[in-house]
């Protein structure tokens, strides 16, 4: 995937979490009662311009939601990419498909740092025995183009409503995570993001 389809895949993400530890809160509205899903069917939407990994997210929700009694439908199945930016086109079809209620993930904030490929420190090592022999290790490979580089520390939320009436019933946040590859990310914040919920008694 290239540089730009990776920041597109970023945006992305309404994702959750690499481990339940890494929310930094969740929020229940007063009097909010999510029992109002249970047995209802419900859309997973994921905000985002890269549409693979709009897929992938929204498959994961929708399977690891679905259950015996509730049945939650990945939005792109009715909805294409091309209508995500107009929210009376959104509107009109979520409400065609008679859905109670929307999981919804999107990428809350996103920075770029500088990282740097430099080897683990052994002070004992024969390397740092002489300034030659460190320099050999550390100093001359600080000058390839490789040896610095970047990486994404991302921000995700997860959201659920209940579309009539339409309220906020459960929302998350996850501290900012470093991501690597993409596509296993998407999985993963997707399937945890449940797991969070379910933990909370947002789903069964």
């Amino acid at each position: 995937m290239s540089s730009l389809a990776q920041r597109h895949a970023l945006w992305t993400l309404a994702a959750l979490t690499a481990c339940s530890s890494a929310f930094t809160n969740t929020y229940h509205p007063p009097g909010a009662d999510v029992d109002t899903l249970r047995g209802k069917r419900l859309v997973a939407i994921v905000v985002g311009r890269n549409s693979a990994v709009r897929r992938t997210a929204e498959d994961v929700l929708a399977q690891r939601i679905s259950d015996g009694s509730t049945k939650c439908v990945p939005s792109y199945t009715f909805l294409p990419d091309s209508l995500l930016g107009n929210p009376d086109s959104v509107k009109a079809r979520v409400r065609q498909g008679g859905f109670a209620g929307a999981v919804v993930m999107r990428l809350k904030s996103r920075e770029e740092k500088e990282k740097v490929q430099s080897n683990p420190t052994y002070y004992t090592s024969a390397e740092y025995g002489s300034f030659w022999g460190w320099y050999n290790l550390a100093g001359a490979p600080a000058y390839d183009p490789a040896y610095v580089g970047t990486e994404n520390v991302v921000s995700v939320e997860t959201l659920v409503y209940q579309l009539n009436p339409d309220k906020l019933l459960w929302a998350g946040t996850t501290k900012p995570m470093t991501v690597d590859r993409v596509n296993d990310f998407t999985r993963q914040v997707a399937q945890e993001s449940v797991d969070q919920m379910r933990k909370e008694g947002v789903l069964k």
